[in-house]
């Protein structure tokens, strides 16, 4: 069992209850405490907790967490060089003896990891001279990160800076979601799940096993029961689409304009939030040639704004509707594998994904499949926003001038890809639990 080693946490006897400040509370705002921690609690016959006075007592090997944030990126270059300056002696000399590995977290992060405009400076230059500062091998550092393509920025970042991989800390780059999601799964089909709250004031962070009602991942969740008894019968589910945003990014703004343009929001389960009338410049859509769409979100966009916010209609099940239009936090950049794509998979639903190129492609080299069969995704390939949009539109048009007849042949027709996934993504083996094993081994509490 792996035990994650804070330097200031109190728990309760079942330890179903913590409170912990970050490790590396010096330079100030740079670190957090949450994610490992919220892991820890959603499993404990595999993960457990522990003050960092105690293990160190004890001698047993253990994983000392510095947890960064994104806000806290844009901070080093005004900041310090050093990447912590209050970890405890004790612990780095444990790091030296291979008793313990210093743990740099990322892995809920999507973003690139040159600092600078000009990318001359990378995350990877603070993790090496705290290495060196502290005389600590590769071995003992490892950096973990959600920009799945980091391997190759690293490999620059060696070349460039004259290195040997032993000399530098040990990258782990992937997508954490699925065994989170895994873990709450499984934690909510016993009956509970993790509770989280943040002082911002303090950085308390705050963690509890909490009781969820027997019957709640039922109603969300679509099982092999409710499956067998939809495709004996002829009912149809009440939406076409569901369509939650989380943001009021122009790429969201975008599609719900376009949904609520067609006249196909009224069978969508929507979500999006209050927001001033020239958000993103009225829905603007700048796009050459595209005039006449432009003048279709804009139309979409003022008739929706006196509506908002959109919000759900009680406890409205996902599984309620035939195609999921899920999307990331942004249209551009970095693949993005996160808790919005898995949750369609989830609730056991096709989807389109409203996010950065290539994420469908990731997502299939982690063993996923998509739905090409019966959707066009080359929306997924990487090009300009304008085109790539275009096709997503094309997609949500296709589908919604289906009978919802069809829609539900189409949804049957999916059942392969839909209960792979689902069985892939609860019952499978990810990056993250891979890289915990090496961890174990590594540590030699496996």
């Amino acid at each position: 069992m792996l035990t994650f080693a804070y330097d200031t946490i109190d728990f309760s006897d079942d330890r179903r209850r913590a409170r912990a400040l970050p490790n590396g509370r010096m330079p100030p705002g740079r670190f957090g405490a949450g994610w490992l921690l919220r892991l820890c609690l959603l499993q404990p016959e595999r993960l457990s907790f522990e003050r960092t006075e105690t293990v160190l007592q004890s001698g047993r090997p253990f994983v000392y967490p510095l947890e960064l944030t994104r806000a806290s990126l844009a901070g080093f270059l005004t900041g310090p060089l050093t990447l912590a300056s209050d970890v405890p002696p004790a612990v780095l000399e444990a790091a030296r003896r291979g008793r313990a590995v210093i743990l740099v977290w990322l892995g809920d992060t999507v973003a690139p990891l040159d600092l600078d405009a000009a990318g001359t400076i990378w995350l990877f230059d603070y993790v090496r001279h705290f290495m060196v500062e502290h005389e600590l091998p590769g071995r003992a550092v490892w950096l973990v990160t959600g920009t799945v393509t980091a391997f190759e920025a690293f490999d620059d970042w060696l070349k460039g800076r004259w290195l040997f991989v032993p000399e530098a800390p040990q990258l782990h780059a992937m997508t954490v979601f699925p065994t989170f999601a895994q873990a709450t799964y499984h934690a909510n089909r016993r009956g509970w799940d993790v509770s989280v709250a943040h002082d911002p004031v303090y950085g308390v962070m705050t963690l509890a096993t909490v009781p969820v009602a027997a019957d709640t991942p039922r109603a969300h969740l679509v099982d092999d029961a409710d499956r067998a008894a939809e495709q004996a019968g002829a009912a149809l589910r009440r939406w076409r689409f569901s369509c939650l945003n989380d943001g009021t990014e122009p790429h969201r703004q975008i599609v719900i304009s376009y949904l609520q343009a067609s006249g196909y929001l009224d069978d969508c389960l929507a979500r999006f939030g209050a927001a001033p009338i020239d958000l993103n410049d009225g829905c603007g859509f700048a796009v050459p040639g595209a005039e006449p769409l432009q003048e279709t979100l804009r139309r979409g966009w003022l008739a929706l704004h006196p509506k908002l916010p959109l919000e759900l209609a009680g406890d409205a099940p996902h599984r309620d509707s035939y195609v999921a239009i899920a999307s990331a936090d942004s249209f551009d950049g970095l693949p993005c594998v996160d808790d919005r794509l898995l949750s369609p998979i989830l609730d056991r639903q096709p989807f389109l994904w409203v996010g950065p190129p290539d994420s469908l492609r990731y997502l299939r080299s982690l063993g996923f499949k998509t739905f090409g069969r019966v959707i066009d995704e080359r929306y997924d390939a990487n090009d300009r926003f304008g085109a790539r949009m275009m096709r997503v539109l094309g997609q949500i048009e296709g589908l919604a001038r289906r009978p919802k007849a069809a829609l539900r042949d189409l949804y049957f027709e999916c059942l392969p890809e839909i209960e792979h996934n689902h069985a892939h993504l609860v019952e499978g083996r990810h990056q993250l639990d891979v890289m915990l094993r090496t961890l174990e081994i590594r540590l030699g509490t496996s």
